[in-house]
């Protein structure tokens, strides 16, 4: 990215990290709350974000034209990474479901 050294902040990178650290603050509530069938599949689902954070930002700091967005420079790495917190936040909310209504389980 011409201009811009590495390790320096990139457009929409704060967004992404202030994202990121609202899921990690809602998980802390789930810790509390569990049971742990949840509290795990709420980590699931913030681990996926913090590996996507990060390669975000790995390839970020790539050399080659910043003009081009990322999800077009690494497509397939993008389509799998939305694959992998797609399918976490769905077993996240699996696992919500009978928590919060007991009765629609049985």
């Amino acid at each position: 990215m011409a201009g811009r050294r590495r390790g320096e902040p990139v457009p929409g990178y704060d967004e992404a990290y202030a994202a990121m650290r609202a899921v990690d603050e809602a998980y802390n509530l789930v810790l509390l709350e569990g049971p742990a069938e949840v509290a795990a599949a709420g980590r699931a689902v913030l681990t996926s974000l913090t590996t996507e954070y990060a390669d975000q930002r790995r390839f970020g700091d790539e050399p080659g034209d910043g003009r081009v967005p990322l999800r077009d420079r690494h497509r397939e790495r993008w389509l799998a990474a939305i694959e992998v917190r797609t399918k976490r936040r769905i077993s996240f909310v699996d696992a919500v479901r009978p928590v919060l209504d007991p009765d629609a389980a049985q």
